[in-house]
């Protein structure tokens, strides 16, 4: 091998390469680069992305020294199909189902709840987990105005469904759901 190619052999796997171009490219006909490949969005203040896959859209937001350090998403799914993601609920009066997941794909599901209203605030924990007829749910962990909100599961046909009731005009609920396989 001549010089040159033992140098691009040697340092080329070392350096990071990186693409300074204007928009965003999750979007449109997206940018053609390498996995791996960082791109700095000149219109966004140098919003950092990675390219994480062979299309010519599939880039990831990656924080900076700028940034809080976090990526804003709804969930999160891992590779065993487990799922940590954000329910919001604005306004609620009354009884409500707040989520519901199919028995079949997962076994169980922890939820850290939060409400609030003008005057008062609620947190708990909540377990849930069903068989093939009954629904199983253990609240703990219970702080604040403890009867603001009433908390129940239930199982029809492969879906278990988490429902709340207020006896409160309009309550803001901000829910934390941990989905196990």
């Amino acid at each position: 091998m001549s010089t040159f190619e033992n140098f691009i052999q040697d340092e080329l796997p070392l350096r990071q390469v990186v693409i300074k171009a204007s928009g965003d490219p999750t979007t449109g006909s997206g940018v053609i680069a390498a996995i791996g490949t960082y791109y700095l969005d000149t219109n966004d203040n140098f919003k950092r992305y990675e390219k994480s896959g062979s299309g010519n859209t599939e880039w990831r937001e990656v924080p900076t020294g700028a940034s809080t350090g976090g990526i804003s998403t709804q969930s999160v799914t891992f590779t065993d199909n487990s799922e940590i993601s954000t329910i919001q609920v604005t306004g609620l009066s009354g009884t409500q189902t707040v989520d519901a997941f199919d028995t079949t794909s997962h076994n169980s599901c922890k939820y850290i709840i939060n409400a609030t209203t003008a005057s008062s605030i609620f947190c708990s924990e909540v377990l849930v987990t069903a068989n093939t007829t009954d629904a199983y749910m253990t609240q703990y962990g219970t702080l604040g105005t403890t009867n603001m909100l009433t908390l129940n599961a239930s199982l029809s046909s492969d879906t278990l469904s988490l429902d709340v009731s207020t006896n409160e005009s309009s309550v803001d609920v901000a829910i934390l759901k941990f989905l196990l396989k």
